[in-house]
């Protein structure tokens, strides 16, 4: 029983880490896509990386 339960709750953790990837994901590809340009990309990550 106990066995069951665990696997329950595992599979459980699994659907939501991978709904929240898969929501990330298609969070980055509007991002990207909203970019378009390469080059405002690693200008996007540095001033990123300079607020944190």
């Amino acid at each position: 029983m106990k066995l069951f339960s665990f696997l329950l709750i595992t599979s459980a953790i699994a659907a939501c880490l991978a709904q929240t990837i898969e929501l990330v994901t298609h969070l980055m590809a509007q991002f990207f896509r909203r970019a378009q340009t390469n080059v405002s990309i690693p200008w996007l990550s540095v001033s990123m990386l300079e607020l944190h």
